[in-house]
């Protein structure tokens, strides 16, 4: 798949088939996204994925806490969308409005996507905001890499809600951040959440030209 195929094919997937990803996949995946820059070459991150039986206590007790009303705490700072800055509230509007439209969304979001995968990626505590942004770009590629083997990728709160319940389950040690989750699978292209693609703004909204 060349480069400008991936760019407009890769989309935020929100409910996944049951059809699994093998372990070598996986790993290429991975392997690849490990040609990611980062300050330095500090190379801050590290990679948990979680599948199987380990994913089914995960999702089990994540539906157990939202269903209880938990609220989430996760290791990156969370903003209710009403506390953003306003241009990033205008490009939420579109997307809002068709979750809300969408049967099923709220229920892909507890039972976490029916994703088969989740790649949790972490970096260590007290790292500056410069690993942040290399976590950022190591999700970009490793989500590109996993586009060019025919898989589906969604980046989602819902994930690292519970970082407590991630840290105890899958052994990820208490000195790591939990940064970002990524379902990973094949898409369920008949789903209604699989349907149509968010918009991206004009580029006269976003480029300013300097002479």
């Amino acid at each position: 798949m060349d480069f400008q195929e991936l760019i407009n094919t890769r989309k935020s997937t929100r409910y996944f088939s049951d059809k699994t990803v093998a372990k070598d996949v996986l790993e290429t995946i991975v392997k690849e996204a490990q040609r990611t820059p980062s300050w330095v070459n500090a190379q801050p991150w590290k990679v948990y994925i979680s599948s199987g039986d380990s994913l089914k206590t995960v999702k089990r007790i994540y539906l157990e806490n939202n269903m209880k009303g938990i609220k989430g705490s996760p290791d990156f700072k969370n903003l209710s969308r009403t506390e953003w800055p306003k241009f990033s509230r205008e490009n939420m509007v579109g997307a809002t409005e068709q979750f809300n439209n969408t049967p099923g969304f709220n229920e892909s979001q507890i039972t976490l996507f029916n994703a088969p995968h989740i790649v949790y990626l972490t970096i260590p505590v007290g790292s500056p905001d410069w690993s942040i942004h290399d976590l950022g770009m190591f999700s970009q590629t490793l989500m590109l890499s996993a586009q060019n083997q025919g898989l589906d990728s969604a980046i989602a709160y819902a994930l690292v809600k519970y970082p407590d319940v991630l840290h105890e389950n899958l052994n990820i040690p208490n000195d790591e951040l939990i940064g970002i989750g990524i379902a990973l699978g094949y898409g369920d292209d008949t789903h209604p959440l699989n349907q149509g693609v968010r918009e991206r703004n004009a580029l006269t909204r976003v480029l300013t030209m300097i002479d």
